[in-house]
């Protein structure tokens, strides 16, 4: 009697949580699809720990939709050029089928820039370069079989590098909104997320202004991603 007891009991132990998995609402068609795709700051990098990066943020802030209803997915790498997302992640975004996507791209585009500034002709080649591969990057997403609707940040300013720097990323920056522009403009749902003015005027937002910090140390803090998410809410929540 007690063995037949205890092996009831033990069976509807085993049997409680099957019950409630059987019972949660996992119905993934109905969820919303959020993919991250870019560089370095929608990796996270910068963010201590990475899970406080801006992307992270809109995922457990809820902004597209709550996280339980949301598949949340980061394709974003450290150091790629809008050359690496255009060959390298866009042909992926079609398996995962998203919804929305985030995205940052530009800042590795930039360094190539500077470390050939005295070739002017190189100078004026990789600004191509970069206007083309962002181009055909959104048109691309446009035209998926799911167009999702995309949201992208452009570059914010690095005052401690100087004037002639800032002034390049005002060019990148230009050339990124005349891009959007034109994509929008041709019926693609896409958005540029104006971080450079988020970022204006305020200080502790890069970890290149800590005490001891490399003088390449460019990354936002988790202030900077703090600002750069709310940014993106910002348009988003305009839809």
């Amino acid at each position: 009697m007690k063995n037949y007891l205890v092996k009831s009991v033990l069976t509807f132990a085993l049997l409680i949580p099957l019950t409630a998995f059987a019972e949660l609402p996992w119905q993934h068609d109905q969820h919303t699809r959020f993919l991250v795709l870019g560089d370095s700051i929608s990796a996270g990098y910068g963010a201590d720990p990475t899970m406080n990066g801006y992307a992270y943020k809109l995922y457990k802030q809820g902004v597209f939709d709550t996280q339980v209803h949301t598949l949340f997915a980061n394709a974003a790498v450290p150091g790629v050029t809008s050359a690496d997302v255009r060959a390298y992640q866009i042909p992926q975004v079609e398996r995962f089928s998203p919804d929305v996507i985030v995205m940052t791209v530009g800042g590795n585009d930039l360094i190539a820039v500077l470390e050939d500034r005295e070739d002017r002709s190189e100078v004026a080649t990789a600004i191509a370069r970069y206007q083309e591969n962002l181009t055909q990057t959104l048109l691309d997403l446009c035209v998926s079989e799911k167009a999702p609707f995309v949201y992208l940040g452009n570059i914010y300013g690095i005052p401690q590098l100087g004037e002639d720097v800032n002034n390049l990323i005002a060019y990148f920056n230009g050339v990124s909104s005349a891009v959007v522009d034109g994509v929008a403009g041709s019926g693609c749902p896409v958005k540029l997320v104006d971080i450079h003015s988020a970022f204006a005027g305020r200080s502790g937002l890069l970890n290149i202004a800590r005490n001891g910090a490399k003088p390449d140390e460019v990354h936002p803090t988790n202030a900077g991603h703090g600002v750069i998410a709310d940014a993106f809410k910002l348009v988003i929540q305009q839809q």
